[in-house]
């Protein structure tokens, strides 16, 4: 999902996107504004342009690293914030849309690494992160980020409600660890790879995907 603030911000410093997620609009705008302004003094604008440059470099960690916490990829400004935010997981009024800015685009992987550890799934089933971590990041970087729906965020929010609904108490009394699991796979994974168009369109188009499945 691309926002046309992060778009414009990121036109005037001069820096291209290498992920599929947004920046936070935030830090480009403070960013931007002490370049302009001139009224921050160096030591600040150096501490600022690290923390950006970690969040520019953020999206190589995502392959094969194990973070010690699920929220492994965020600043100090924003970790307060996100940590705050996964604390509400489970409310219908979440907004995975503030989460997906806070967690550098990686709503979906943060959410599930967070989602299976407080429900005990990686215990359960004596998951091993690394191959859990790399799996998950395979999901996300397979939905197509130009699409305005059905992207990764999208499926964060599916998995977000999928857990607000597993938590009813008259579904989740007869709900097994594998259950669980099954639910939070089959939400995060749904719209895995959707070319972001409908069957007629491909049908119409003699899409290779329609000439599959037909």
């Amino acid at each position: 999902l691309c926002f046309a603030g992060d778009a414009r911000v990121r036109g005037q410093t001069g820096v291209l996107s290498e992920r599929r997620g947004s920046y936070p609009f935030i830090d480009f705008r403070l960013l931007n504004n002490t370049t302009l302004s001139g009224e921050v003094g160096t030591k600040k604008k150096v501490k600022r342009l690290l923390s950006f440059q970690r969040y520019f470099h953020a999206s190589r960690l995502l392959r094969g690293i194990v973070p010690q916490a699920s929220l492994y990829l965020l600043d100090e400004d924003y970790l307060g914030q996100a940590r705050h935010m996964l604390s509400k997981v489970g409310m219908w009024d979440f907004d995975i849309f503030l989460f997906d800015r806070l967690t550098n685009g990686n709503s979906l992987v943060t959410l599930l690494c967070h989602l299976f550890n407080v429900l005990g799934l990686i215990h359960h089933f004596q998951l091993d992160m690394v191959t859990l971590h790399r799996f998950l990041v395979m999901v996300q970087e397979d939905y197509h980020s130009q699409n305005p729906y059905h992207n990764a965020v999208h499926a964060a929010d599916v998995t977000q409600a999928m857990h607000c609904y597993l938590r009813e108490p008259k579904l989740a009394n007869f709900l097994t660890p594998s259950d669980i699991m099954l639910g939070l796979l089959a939400a995060a994974a749904h719209d895995v790879d959707h070319p972001g168009v409908n069957q007629p369109f491909l049908i119409k188009t003699k899409h290779h995907l329609a000439s599959l499945y037909q």
